[in-house]
């Protein structure tokens, strides 16, 4: 199942801790972008609301708050989850559901 996360520091990331933090993180090559059960298919960062988003894939939403818990328990990050579908699964539900009317 795909996910958007989008994610929001307190003060727009004016924290140097927490801008540290963003910069180690990269630098040891996100660590926690991929375990099993979870992958980050892609993360775009907003330096100027101080957060960003991502999609990724997941088992569940246990996976997903494994990932942002660390974010939100130390930098106070706000964060929003929305499963999400691609192009081809709408398509696909989309159908079904006319072929059912």
């Amino acid at each position: 199942m795909r996910f958007l996360i989008k994610w929001a520091a307190p003060e727009q990331g004016s924290d140097p801790d927490y801008v540290q933090a963003i910069i180690e993180y990269i630098n040891k090559g996100k660590p926690m972008d991929s375990f099993e059960g979870f992958q980050v298919i892609c993360r775009v960062i907003d330096p100027h609301e101080g957060g960003g988003c991502c999609i990724v894939e997941a088992d569940n939403i246990s996976k997903v708050y494994k990932h942002t818990a660390p974010w939100i328990l130390t930098f106070g990050c706000e964060v929003m989850v929305t499963p999400v579908m691609t192009d081809e699964e709408y398509l696909e539900s989309a159908k079904e559901l006319l072929d059912e009317r």
